[in-house]
């Protein structure tokens, strides 16, 4: 899925270094973000609050893992169910510390409210606008 590739490789990368969200500029986290149906996993290093590092290959443990199919990360993109909504009604699953990942579920929400996007006709996924809402 293109969209997906291009979500890790240019919309967070252009993120990385900077702050993701006003208050958490303390958060650290080692996460994961593994895609049931297209077998691609990414993984993502938080450090006071800014992505620091986003790679294809897992190279150590992280902390989280969620697992989640290409649908349903577009529903959550697209607003239609939150990260942790989509936990709760078992569409995606966490594997990890589950603490950390409820807790980074709902950053993860914060963070992407921030966001629109919307689905084209070929049913990719782009960033039509930013910073829609404030943060928390």
């Amino acid at each position: 899925m293109q969209f997906v590739d291009d979500f890790f490789t240019v919309f967070l990368r252009e993120k990385m270094n900077t702050l993701l969200l006003k208050g958490f500029e303390a958060y650290c986290i080692d996460f994961s973000i593994e895609f049931s149906d297209i077998h691609r996993e990414w993984h993502i290093t938080v450090s006071n609050g800014m992505i620091t590092a986003i790679e294809h290959t897992v190279l150590r443990k992280p902390t989280v893992r969620f697992i989640v199919a290409v649908p349903v990360f577009r529903d959550i993109l697209m607003k239609s169910i939150s990260p942790r909504q989509a936990f709760f009604l078992r569409k995606t699953d966490i594997k990890g510390n589950l603490f950390e990942g409820m807790k980074l579920a709902q950053i993860l929400a914060y963070f992407f409210n921030q966001y629109l996007f919307e689905i084209d006709e070929n049913n990719q996924c782009h960033l039509i606008a930013k910073d829609i809402l404030p943060c928390v």
